[in-house]
């Protein structure tokens, strides 16, 4: 899977959030959302205009995996 799609959004999301389950404190959807578009900006390797694409695909995935949460229609 290719680091920045949407579908690794996804992946992480889910993961951080079952990690979080398990664990024995909790993390908001919003907090991970937050710490995943930090790491976005503090990463040097990628050209600005790629970063927008992250971002984007994040806020994609972020949207998706609340909707599947919160029980709302898939588009």
């Amino acid at each position: 899977m290719t680091i920045g799609t949407k579908e690794d959004y996804i992946n992480r999301f889910k993961n951080v959030l079952m990690t979080n389950n398990i664990g024995s404190s909790s993390i908001s959807l919003d907090l991970i959302f937050e710490a995943f578009g930090k790491e976005i900006d503090t990463i040097s390797e990628i050209h600005e205009q790629d970063k927008t694409k992250y971002v984007l695909n994040l806020q994609k995935a972020y949207k998706q995996v609340k909707g599947e949460i919160s029980g709302m229609k898939e588009d």
